[in-house]
């Protein structure tokens, strides 16, 4: 019995699994950096911690203002947060300044009501580590605010947060770089980020001392 090759349909099987591999590439690029015309581009104050994976190439890691947060306040014992528990961020622009910081009332289990949505924006996050002492909340105090509805003041709950943006990948060899330049500038290292209406957030990039990377 003799065995011929039919090039014809090699090739074609063969242009269907690259077609199919650059479709696979499209989808995730286009999932990692879209933009909408709603997305909000906001600052955010950025702290390095340590550079270089070998396998995937050079990458920043970031730690940011917003990843502790000290919460004086909670609705109610329910709304106190846990580890691993997905919350929303309150951020708000304070008198102008270039980045976003955490609101007096930060932390919601839902899609929190805005006061002012030009100034305000929420995204979402997971709680990494909650120092939820009881002792805390029975120590509370409580008031009762012009609405009628209790408050309660905890000692001071300090939340560790991640929001899916404390790695950013930069151009093969950038890494220690850029590193070396948060380092030089702490209080000029921002990063550049997008959020959208559902309050996913993603780093679009980096300005450090008014250089763009």
């Amino acid at each position: 019995m003799t065995f011929k090759l039919n090039w014809s349909r090699m090739k074609s099987f063969a242009l269907i699994v690259i077609v199919i591999q650059l479709l696979t590439m499209a989808f995730f690029i286009a999932s990692e950096y879209a933009v909408t015309s709603q997305d909000r581009t906001i600052f955010l104050q950025i702290n390095p911690v340590d550079p270089n994976d070998v396998f995937k190439g050079d990458y920043v890691i970031l730690n940011y203002d917003i990843s502790d947060l000290r919460v004086y306040y909670f609705s109610s014992e329910d709304a106190i947060p846990v580890t691993n528990q997905q919350v929303y961020v309150t951020l708000e622009n304070y008198y102008g300044y270039k980045t976003y910081s955490a609101s007096n009332d930060p932390i919601s289990n839902k899609f929190p009501n805005l006061n002012d949505p030009a100034k305000q924006v929420a995204v979402k996050g997971v709680v990494r580590n909650a120092n939820n002492d009881q002792s805390k909340w029975d120590n509370r105090s409580t008031n009762v605010d012009i609405k009628g509805i209790e408050e309660s003041y905890g000692e001071n709950y300090q939340i560790n947060m991640e929001y899916g943006i404390e790695q950013y990948y930069v151009e093969q060899g950038k890494g220690g770089e850029i590193e070396e330049a948060i380092r030089k500038n702490p209080n000029q290292a921002f990063a550049i980020c997008k959020v959208d209406k559902d309050g996913n957030i993603r780093v679009t990039g980096l300005e450090i001392n008014g250089v763009n990377y």
